[in-house]
């Protein structure tokens, strides 16, 4: 260890003090004897020295015992399961070096339990129901002690999709469409598949959109669509065309 204070456990015999100019521990003699000279850091570590005084104020100093780091288990709880933090809630969390340090999703408290083994470094992976997964970089030190490093989030990264669920027939939509289009083709596009008797929506960024289906008479059905940050399609309402009787002459 590195002292910030040094005492002497018979200071009628000798008194001691840390030297931060030499970076040594100075001791003095007072009287003939023994003594035991205790030296600690910041952290509270003790090392000892033994020291024997001469009648003629002689120092011998004797044998050092040494601060040895004793490892002991701790867990943190410090890192949240949450959106904020990792980008998703986690489902799972696994170590990439169990022998370092494990980990485990505490459902009760929202965090993620992370636990010592031994000295190291550990990469824990916490991953969702979706299979997305975020890390978190940890350090073990040689008293067991955890140190949360970089955390990486989950980052949604957008992919275009084409949902072709939505059947174009009297069924779904009132009509048979010849035509679709987008109200807002900046976040999807539409179109008649006249293959597969579907309608065709392309994602193209996150947000909303209506998509009107009219056919050769010009009816016309919607189809309300939202679009997410990954880019996956969620059909919502759909608007079927009703006719409207109108007597006629």
């Amino acid at each position: 260890l590195v002292g910030t204070t040094a005492t002497s456990g018979t200071p009628s015999v000798a008194t001691a003090a840390v030297n931060s100019g030499t970076g040594k521990i100075d001791i003095t003699s007072v009287s003939a004897g023994t003594a035991t000279i205790t030296v600690e850091d910041a952290s509270n570590h003790q090392a000892t020295i033994a020291v024997t005084v001469g009648p003629d104020g002689a120092i011998t100093v004797g044998t050092i015992t040494k601060y040895s780091v004793v490892f002991s288990a701790a867990t943190d709880s410090t890192t949240a399961n949450d959106m904020s933090t990792l980008g998703l809630v986690g489902t799972t969390a696994t170590s990439g070096t169990p022998s370092v340090a494990t980990a485990a999703v505490n459902s009760g408290t929202g965090k993620i339990d992370i636990t010592s083994v031994s000295v190291g470094t550990a990469t824990i992976t916490v991953e969702d129901a979706s299979n997305h997964q975020a890390t978190i970089a940890v350090t073990v030190g040689p008293d067991g002690a955890i140190t949360v490093g970089t955390i990486t989030k989950y980052t949604v990264v957008f992919s275009a999709a084409t949902d072709s669920t939505t059947a174009n027939d009297l069924s779904t939509l009132g009509l048979v469409g010849t035509t679709a289009a987008s109200d807002t083709p900046s976040v999807a596009t539409a179109a008649v598949n006249s293959g597969t008797g579907k309608i065709d929506i392309t994602s193209v960024s996150a947000g909303t959109a209506t998509i009107t289906v009219e056919d050769a008479s010009n009816h016309q059905a919607t189809i309300a669509v939202t679009v997410g940050p990954d880019g996956a399609i969620t059909v919502g309402t759909i608007t079927k065309y009703t006719v409207v009787f109108s007597a006629a002459t």
